[in-house]
C-alpha cells in the first residue's frame, strides 16, 4: 500500500458491492457510489428481471416498500388536507410550479446530466400522478419558505411552511392510495418522490425547538437510506428507465487519484481519523459491530486478552472513514454536488445508528462531515441540510470533548481542526497545531475559518 493511499483506498476496486469482494476489502479501503453501497444489505442479491419494454405487467411489479417517513410534528400546521380548489390556491401552485422549474429543481441535481429529467420528466409525470405532483408542491414550497428565513419576511416564510406541511401530507396520502406495487413505469418516480419527501420532512422545522440536530440529522439519513434501497433493489428496472443515475454511474466514477490532489496539511488532518480508530475501543454491543458481521459474514477480531475491538477493525467505521476523506477529495474538484451525502450511504444504518447512540468515535468523524456540509454553502442552490454543517460540528465537537476518547492522541487536534474550518473558537484544551493551521485556503470557502482565528465567532452559532 503506497503512503499516498494509506487509510484511503489501499487499491481497492471502488465499486466492490459484492459481499465476497467486501470480505477481502484493507482497512477503509472501500469506496463506494452511494446507491450502489446499499447492495451490501439488501436481505438478497437478486434483482427485478430487466423487461424489454416500459410496459408493467403484473408479473413484474413488486410490493412497495415501508421506506416514506411520516412528516414530523412541526411549529405549524396545515392548513387543510383537501385539494386546492380556490383561486388564491390555483395562483399559489403556479407560484410553487414556477418555483420549482427554475430553481427548488437544482437541490436535486447531483450532475449537469439530470437537468432534463427534473425540469422536463418529472414535472410531466407530475401532472399524471397527483402523489408526485403534491411533493412537487411541497418541496417548492419548503424552498420558499427557507429563502425567506434570510429575509426579512418571517412571517411568509412560515406561512410556505404551512404550505409545504399541507402539500406534504396531501402527496403521502395520495401515495398510499395510488401506488400499489413498483412497477418498472413507477420506480424511478417513486424514488425521487421518497427523496423529495425525505427533503420535507427535514427542512420543516420540528415542534420541538431543542431537538438535537445530530438526532435530525440521522433522521435525515435514514430516510435517504430507505429512499436508496429502492433504487439498490430495482436496479435494473432504474438502468432501462429515463432516470439519469445509469449516466451519472457511467460518467462519474470513484476516482481514487484525486486524494492525491488534497494538500499535505488537509491530508494530515483527515489522518487523524485513521489514527484515532487505530486506538479507540468500541463496545461489541455496538450497532456497528452488529452491521459489520452483516456485511462480512464474521464477527470483528477480539483481543487475545479479551479487550474490545478497535474501531479500526471494524468494517462500518473503516467505510466511514474511507468514504469520508473521499468526499474531502470530490468537494474539492467538485463534480457531484453535495457528494457529502454518499457517507451514510456507504456507512449504512449501523452508522447512523451508531451517531444516533452518541458513540464517541462516530461523532469524531461526524465532525469531520460536518465540516463538507458546511462547505456545501458556496453553492446556493444547496439549502437542504447545508445550512446546519456548524451546528452539527458544534454539537459532535462538544460531545466528543467530554467522552471518554478525549484524551486519545489525535482527538484534541482533530476537534480544534474541524471546529476551525467552520469558524468556531478553540475548546478548553483544544488547540490547532501548527502543522494544521496552514491548511490552504481556497477563496469563499474558509471566511468563517478566519473570522473565528481572529476570535470573531460565537461559541455554537
Amino acid at each position: 500500500m503506497s503512503p499516498a493511499r494509506t487509510g484511503v483506498g489501499g487499491g481497492q476496486p471502488p465499486h466492490a458491492v459484492r459481499l465476497g469482494l467486501l470480505r477481502s476489502l484493507q482497512h477503509e479501503g472501500a469506496i463506494l457510489t452511494c446507491y450502489l453501497a446499499e447492495d451490501r444489505l439488501s436481505p438478497s442479491n437478486t434483482e427485478p428481471t430487466a423487461p424489454s419494454g416500459r410496459s408493467s405487467p403484473a408479473s413484474l411489479a413488486v410490493p412497495v416498500p415501508a421506506v416514506l417517513p411520516a412528516l414530523p410534528p412541526s411549529t405549524f400546521s396545515s392548513r387543510s388536507s383537501s385539494t386546492p380548489s380556490t383561486e388564491s390556491n390555483r395562483i399559489l401552485e403556479l407560484e410553487l410550479m414556477h418555483r420549482w422549474s427554475t430553481r427548488s429543481w437544482t437541490s436535486a441535481e447531483s450532475t449537469p446530466v439530470c437537468r432534463a429529467y427534473l425540469v422536463d420528466h418529472l414535472p410531466r409525470a407530475a401532472l399524471r400522478n397527483g402523489y408526485l405532483l403534491n411533493a412537487l408542491l411541497a418541496t417548492a414550497a419548503v424552498d420558499l419558505a427557507v429563502s425567506h428565513k434570510t429575509s426579512d419576511s418571517l412571517n411568509d416564510s412560515a406561512s410556505y411552511f404551512r404550505t409545504a406541511l399541507e402539500y406534504g401530507n396531501k402527496a403521502m396520502a395520495d401515495f398510499r392510495a395510488q401506488v400499489t406495487a413498483l412497477t418498472p413505469d413507477n420506480v424511478d418516480l417513486v424514488f425521487y418522490f421518497s427523496s423529495l419527501v425525505g427533503v420535507v420532512h427535514f427542512s420543516v422545522p420540528p415542534a420541538d425547538k431543542h431537538v438535537s440536530i445530530i438526532d435530525r440529522v440521522c433522521e435525515h439519513a435514514e430516510v435517504t437510506l430507505k429512499s436508496g434501497h429502492i433504487v439498490a433493489e430495482n436496479m435494473a428496472w432504474i438502468l432501462a428507465g429515463p432516470s439519469p443515475l445509469p449516466t451519472v454511474l457511467r460518467d462519474y466514477t470513484v476516482d481514487l487519484a484525486l486524494m492525491d490532489e488534497l494538500d499535505q496539511k488537509t491530508r494530515a488532518a483527515l489522518e487523524l481519523m485513521s489514527a484515532v480508530s487505530r486506538l479507540v475501543r468500541v463496545a461489541p454491543t455496538s450497532p456497528t459491530v452488529q452491521g459489520s458481521a452483516v456485511i462480512t459474514g464474521e464477527m470483528p477480531g477480539m483481543m487475545q486478552d479479551g479487550q474490545r475491538p478497535l474501531a479500526c477493525e471494524i468494517h462500518v467505521y473503516q467505510l466511514a472513514i474511507g468514504q469520508t476523506k473521499y468526499c474531502y477529495a470530490e468537494d474539492l474538484r467538485d463534480r457531484r454536488k453535495a457528494y457529502f451525502h454518499t457517507m451514510f450511504a456507504v456507512a449504512g444504518a449501523p452508522f447512523s445508528a451508531a451517531v444516533r447512540n452518541r458513540e464517541p468515535m462516530a461523532l469524531f468523524i461526524l465532525m469531520y462531515w460536518g465540516v463538507l456540509v458546511h462547505r456545501g454553502k458556496r453553492d446556493p442552490s444547496l439549502w437542504v441540510l447545508v445550512p446546519e454543517g456548524r451546528n452539527i460540528v458544534a454539537e459532535s465537537s462538544s460531545l466528543v470533548l467530554f467522552s471518554e476518547i478525549v484524551d486519545v492522541p489525535g482527538v484534541r487536534e482533530g476537534i480544534a481542526w474541524t471546529r476551525f474550518q467552520v469558524g468556531l473558537p478553540e475548546l478548553p484544551g483544544c488547540v490547532l497545531p501548527s502543522t494544521l493551521l496552514e491548511t490552504e485556503i481556497v477563496a469563499g470557502v474558509y471566511t468563517d475559518a478566519m473570522e473565528a482565528a481572529a476570535g470573531g465567532m460565537e461559541t455554537g452559532q
